[in-house]
């Protein structure tokens, strides 16, 4: 399972990074960003590749809702998504 990590904070985004490929052989973090329009661009380019996406709300430029609605509606096969947040 290839996954992507969204968070702008970078110790929690590294840290949920190594977490979940801890948690199996099978996860893969394929890419980490720092906000949604950065994640935005990487799932244009790959997201078919892509299976979940973990994401914070709160974020620079773009939040992680408004990552979830122009996933939808921008790509043919958007991934699944898990919010986490402390906001």
């Amino acid at each position: 399972m290839n996954i992507v990590v969204v968070d702008d904070d970078n110790i929690i985004r590294m840290g949920l990074a190594k977490i979940v490929e801890k948690l199996s052989d099978d996860y893969k973090v394929s890419a980490s960003f720092q906000n949604g329009a950065l994640a935005l661009e990487y799932l244009k380019k790959n997201g078919q590749d892509i299976d979940l996406v973990i994401t914070d709300i709160k974020m620079p430029l773009m939040t992680g809702v408004e990552l979830i609605e122009a996933s939808i509606s921008e790509l043919e096969k958007p991934p699944l998504f898990i919010v986490l947040s402390g906001y």
